[in-house]
């Protein structure tokens, strides 16, 4: 037969005429020697969007025993993997033994996707053949807001939830590396971190947004490089208030001039840090309902009422102090009335070592909240373990802010050790060090931090942690060589009431202490 694949015909004729049947022919197909391999020519490993055609389709090449190529060998192409298609999946090798699959569209979701050629036969060495090839995230086709809408801040300040945008492709796949531009657009604040792009998840926000100094509205767009982007752009709304939050001192007992400075000062403090203004509330509470020898109340309270008693609690050393809320509001348990007491025998030597303001500060912390209404708020997770956290998202947000990144436990790391009134209700000492608000006061600087005041955030208060002490979280280490003074019990258990709309009382189970 010929040397090339097809048909061979061949007659046989007779001499002479009138022969029936002249001439003879005969008929033969002439076939390549048979395929022995089949091998990946090109098309694997490429990348390309989801529900989009790879650049090169994939091809194989079929040789025979002795290595030369082998054409008119049936081909069958099928997708393995990925939810992808292909088109032209049942082919012929051509004259140089190659087989292409027609093309081969990926899968609508990102991931792996998979491929393979089989040649028909058996004994054929590397049948099937597998192609592989990643799916990605297409380009953008819609932006969403995820968070950082509708907030409330003080004027001037920044907002405590950074906004932030999620990026998704047409088919609702999450986008990254999508350009995204942040922009003050009313309000006349401003913003740090404007040029971002979406992460691994498709999520992009602003490093920072400053309201305007005026109390007002405010606003800030975020958009998404490309064109065709649905929801392009985003706008993000936030309102600056004045500062309007009060605290009121009512002092059952006469502390001296110094003494009474210290608790104006206290004051003066947390209304810079608490600053949203909450609904009046007429209060009618019968004597000895808020701390020992409390009087009987029945007054419109804007905003906080605090009960304020220096007297004998055990001499020198032992408790400082102690505080907590008495009367909290039924919608948000945020507290109406409390009461702060002092052991005369200690003030003396606190003032002496500049430790005063640092334990009214704190002691008044507990009375807006702080340890004594996180239980109601579902705040504290862990109670009485041996990890206690807050779970806050504000707080957990400035607890990295601080240095918390390099935390190895759960965020933020509540006191497990102590007494009722110590452990469960301030942060752990061995973490925080000096901060203010763990269970110990320490001799020099105690400062307040943005991780305090944001947990109040978390508590339903419009707070500004801008305003906190400068504070970077000290480690275990610093902690644990850190001179200290133990505040025993000083969140102590006491009868609390909820304060409806309509004036009616209610008791409140005491939060668990251990």
């Amino acid at each position: 037969l010929g040397a090339a694949p097809g048909p061979n015909s061949l007659t046989a004729t007779a001499t002479g005429a009138g022969i029936s049947g002249n001439p003879a022919t005969f008929t033969a197909t002439a076939t390549d020697t048979p395929p022995a391999s089949v091998s990946l020519l090109e098309g694997n490993g490429q990348t390309a969007f989801v529900g989009s055609a790879v650049g090169i389709a994939p091809a194989v090449v079929v040789r025979d025993a002795g290595g030369s190529p082998v054409a008119g060998v049936a081909v069958t192409f099928a997708v393995t993997s990925g939810g992808g298609s292909a088109s032209g999946t049942s082919r012929t090798t051509d004259a140089a033994g190659v087989a292409r699959v027609g093309g081969w569209t990926l899968g609508t979701v990102p991931g792996a996707n998979g491929m393979t050629a089989t040649v028909a036969g058996a004994g054929i060495a590397g049948n099937p053949v597998a192609f592989t090839a990643t799916a990605v995230a297409g380009p953008p086709s819609s932006v969403t807001m995820y968070e950082g809408d509708n907030q409330t801040a003080l004027a001037g300040a920044r907002v405590l939830i950074r906004p932030r945008v999620l990026v998704r492709d047409r088919f609702g796949n999450t986008v990254p590396d999508a350009g995204v531009t942040f922009a003050v657009a009313s309000g006349g604040g401003s913003a740090t971190g404007t040029a971002q792009t979406s992460d691994s998840i498709g999520e992009a926000r602003v490093d920072s947004w400053t309201l305007g100094g005026v109390p007002g509205p405010n606003t800030m767009t975020a958009t998404v490089a490309g064109t065709g982007v649905s929801g392009n752009p985003i706008t993000f709304s936030a309102t600056g208030i004045a500062a309007a939050f009060d605290i009121t001192l009512r002092y059952l007992s006469t502390p001296t001039a110094s003494q009474q400075q210290a608790f104006t000062d206290a004051v003066a403090k947390w209304e810079q840090l608490v600053v949203g203004d909450l609904q009046d509330v007429f209060l009618v509470a019968p004597a000895g309902t808020c701390g020992p020898g409390s009087p009987a109340i029945s007054e419109a309270v804007d905003d906080l009422l605090i009960l304020v008693t220096v007297t004998a609690i055990d001499g020198p050393g032992g408790i400082l102090g102690q505080a907590t809320a008495c009367y909290v509001r039924s919608a948000n348990r945020i507290p109406v009335m409390g009461f702060m007491r002092f052991d005369a025998a200690d003030l003396a030597t606190l003032e002496a070592q500049n430790l005063l303001l640092p334990v009214i500060l704190h002691e008044m912390g507990h009375v807006l909240g702080f340890g004594t209404i996180w239980t109601d708020l579902g705040l504290l997770s862990g109670a009485g373990g041996p990890d206690p956290f807050f779970n806050g998202r504000l707080a957990r947000d400035a607890f990295l802010e601080v240095g918390g990144d390099s935390y190895g436990g759960t965020p933020v790391p509540v006191e497990n050790t102590g007494g009722s009134g110590t452990r469960d209700a301030h942060w752990r000492e061995s973490i925080f060090a000096n901060e203010l608000m763990t269970g110990f006061v320490d001799p020099g600087s105690n400062p307040l931090s943005r991780v305090s005041v944001a947990s109040l955030s978390d508590a339903g208060y419009v707070a500004n942690p801008d305003a906190a002490d400068g504070y970077t979280l000290p480690g275990a280490l610093a902690a644990a060589a850190a001179g200290r003074l133990y505040l025993l019990q000083d969140v102590p258990d006491v009868q609390r009431y909820s304060v409806h709309p309509d004036g009616r009382v209610t008791p409140l189970p005491p939060p668990p202490r251990r």
